[in-house]
């Protein structure tokens, strides 16, 4: 009886103490450490206390931490993941001075600013064209660039080149061509807010062709259609 009873003791105050877990561990590193595969066959809840089983979410919620100490918490994508989506479009032509390695010009209104508020992080996707036209004789072959700024920033993040090569009569509207604009960038901004300023900028970088060689940027080259834009998507969570 004795025994019975010291056993009992024992075994409760074990169950009492502190104690960590391993399952294919030998060091646990928490209080339950799992070092393989595990297979749960109902529901995940959490938060959860010595009164309560915890909350198991609704369907269609993704299981969010809230940081070392605090326990994780159900939210509905949304919540997490905040889309936006921004579009703008080139308002008036500009023409391009001829020449090699000519300066960055900013095509107008191919400016927008995104903000990543602290604490989050963003997802940046951005697409997009340029056209460009020759309203003149050009005789020779022009190169020219489309570059993605960020901010003032004098250099792009990234360029982009095509080429006009056609010769015809002075004085008549001939060919355009487009150039695409593509590129992604992921942005922590845990520590404080982060602004980005993208501008779409173009010039020609080569271009021995005599000064009445008419190049210009622009906006639905002859009403085909086809827009000089650029287009912003943006998750944040």
């Amino acid at each position: 009886m004795i025994k019975n009873i010291l056993a009992v003791l024992f075994v409760g105050t074990s169950m009492a103490m502190p104690a960590q877990v391993g399952i294919n561990t030998p060091t646990p590193k928490s209080t339950l450490h799992i070092n393989g595969e595990m297979t749960l066959t109902s529901a995940l809840n959490v938060g959860g206390n010595a009164t309560t089983a915890g909350n198991p979410g609704n369907s269609g919620m993704i299981l969010q931490s809230q940081g070392a100490g605090l326990p994780p918490v159900w939210n509905s994508a949304a919540t997490i993941f905040s889309p936006a989506t921004y579009s703008v479009t080139q308002t008036t032509n500009m023409y391009l001075p001829l020449g090699l390695n000519m300066p960055w010009l900013q095509v107008p209104n191919l400016s927008q600013a995104v903000t990543i508020p602290k604490g989050k992080k963003g997802l940046i996707i951005i697409t997009g064209q340029q056209c460009f036209q020759q309203t003149k004789n050009v005789q020779f072959l022009t190169g020219i660039s489309v570059g993605l700024f960020d901010g003032a920033n004098m250099n792009p993040i990234i360029s982009f080149t095509g080429e006009l090569v056609s010769k015809i009569q002075s004085g008549l509207v001939s060919e355009f061509t487009l150039i695409p604009v593509s590129y992604s960038e992921f942005i922590d901004a845990t520590t404080a807010d982060v602004t980005r300023v993208y501008n779409i900028k173009a010039r020609v970088n080569y271009s021995p062709g005599n000064a009445t060689d008419d190049v210009q940027v622009t906006n639905n080259p002859f009403s085909r259609g086809d827009y000089s834009q650029m287009r912003i998507s943006l998750i944040i969570f």
